[in-house]
């Protein structure tokens, strides 16, 4: 029977279906359970973001790893499995699971398989390429189309986005008192207009702060159209951002 079972998370709610089977296969075999979360760069996620508005796009990674950690913690708890062993990493995702599994003699990878039949169920997916490279078993746990309409998958859904945001302003935060260092080497009158166009960030990185608020809050109903605006007020302010930096670079 398994010795080494290794459960690859995407962190959403979907998990607590996975974590049912889970919970069961550690009772039955009694393996040593890992679980980890893969993320994959900034720079690949979001490539324009991150080579153009922040130069510290590794400090908002690791801010991410660790909010991702806090998240595996949980799970651990609510397997109580407090032998379990947690890790969130960064860089391609099937890659690093794959890898896991391999340098630490996993035996039996678990992950969620989404909605579609036939051939669309895995192509393209984490789980495709983790049922192709493994070298163990798999168990892809099929999350069913009721299942990705349930409350418990909406609530991850909004709380990864939620996240993403969050870690976006954190980089705006960080990325503004940067260029307030630099301004240090600028004359008095290149001082003043750098001032009026911080000023103009800053109520703009509030805005979005009060709109992610509003967002936490909203009802199903309106959470869409409450996104939306998120959206349009954070681009706008990391248009911003790109000129002020473009500016006085």
């Amino acid at each position: 029977m398994y010795q080494h079972i290794l459960f690859a998370t995407d962190l959403l709610e979907t998990n607590y279906f996975i974590e049912e089977k889970l919970e069961k296969l550690e009772k039955l075999t009694d393996a040593k359970i890992s679980i980890i979360h893969v993320m994959e760069p900034l720079t690949y996620a979001y490539p324009v973001v991150a080579s153009t508005v922040f130069y510290n796009h590794q400090d908002i990674q690791n801010t991410l790893i660790e909010n991702a950690r806090k998240h595996l913690l949980e799970i651990r708890e609510r397997l109580n499995i407090p032998d379990a062993s947690v890790e969130a990493m960064i860089g391609a995702v099937t890659f690093e699971i794959l890898n896991y599994a391999k340098n630490n003699n996993v035996d039996l990878i678990v992950t969620g398989s989404h909605g579609k039949h036939g051939i669309k169920l895995l192509l393209g997916s984490t789980a495709n390429g983790i049922l192709h490279g493994a070298h163990c078993d798999v168990l892809a746990v099929r999350i069913k189309e009721d299942d990705l309409k349930s409350e418990s998958y909406l609530k991850g859904l909004r709380r990864a986005y939620e996240n993403k945001i969050d870690g976006h302003l954190d980089g705006v935060s960080k990325e503004m008192d940067h260029l307030k260092f630099k301004a240090g080497e600028f004359k008095e009158e290149v001082k003043m207009v750098y001032g009026q166009q911080v000023e103009k960030i800053r109520i703009m990185q509030s805005t979005v702060k009060e709109k992610l608020d509003e967002l936490e809050e909203a009802s199903e109903d309106s959470w869409e159209a409450l996104k939306e605006g998120v959206e349009n007020t954070k681009e706008a302010l990391a248009e911003s951002l790109r000129n002020l930096k473009n500016k006085f670079h």
